[in-house]
């Protein structure tokens, strides 16, 4: 991956060059563009992902977007709102240095699983194009996702808030 800057609106775009992405190559992508000072401190990070295959373990592939945005944070997820059901929700996480992560995510409803992105900073913003060959299966061996399914659960069937 790549990113191309466009600098008169500040908006840069992460485009695919390889045949597969994986959160790896993400998170590595995000931190260089971030580390580059371009679109300054992460603000809020927005994710829609939808998986091929209808059997998928939405929840763990969720949890994993939450463990990617409090890397690219560097913050702790402490706050969650879940809606929808386990095939297809949406979710509100609040980190805690103050930032935003906005998923929708879906399993079933695509003929191939893809990965749309948008990063916010607080003088910018990094977009991802070609996500359409997003690999959810294949997370970082240093990464230790938690168990996001009691939460997300919580939340889904009280219809509030979790405390994290």
């Amino acid at each position: 991956m790549w990113v191309r800057m466009s600098p008169a609106d500040r908006t840069y775009l992460l485009e695919r060059r390889t045949t597969e992405m994986t959160f790896s190559d993400l998170h590595r992508t995000c931190r260089e563009a971030l580390e580059s000072g371009k679109i300054g401190s992460p603000v809020a990070l927005c994710l829609h992902v939808q998986l091929a295959d209808v059997g998928a373990d939405l929840q763990t592939c969720v949890g994993a977007l939450i463990e990617f945005a409090a890397k690219l944070f560097e913050s702790d997820a402490a706050r969650l709102m879940a809606r929808g059901d386990l095939r297809q929700c949406s979710l509100l996480v609040s980190f805690g240095g103050g930032e935003t992560l906005q998923v929708n995510a879906g399993c079933g409803s695509a003929s191939a699983t893809r990965l749309q992105m948008l990063l916010i900073g607080n003088g910018g913003t990094l977009q991802l194009e070609g996500g359409e060959c997003f690999d959810e299966s294949e997370l970082p061996a240093d990464w230790s996702v938690k168990d996001w399914n009691q939460p997300i659960r919580e939340s889904l069937q009280s219809h509030d808030a979790v405390q994290l």
